[in-house]
């Protein structure tokens, strides 16, 4: 596989991760707005 190849495909998959991230940062700060008064765990 061509070195380009393999890097472009890190990129993506580390674009990915920052997206997933950020997606569940989201979720947990609207969940943590919505219930104030649920206990955490």
């Amino acid at each position: 596989m061509p070195h380009r190849v393999f890097v472009q495909k890190q990129r993506e998959k580390l674009l990915a991760k920052q997206a997933l991230y950020d997606f569940e940062l989201e979720r947990a700060h609207h969940r943590r707005k919505k219930k104030q008064s649920l206990p955490s765990a």
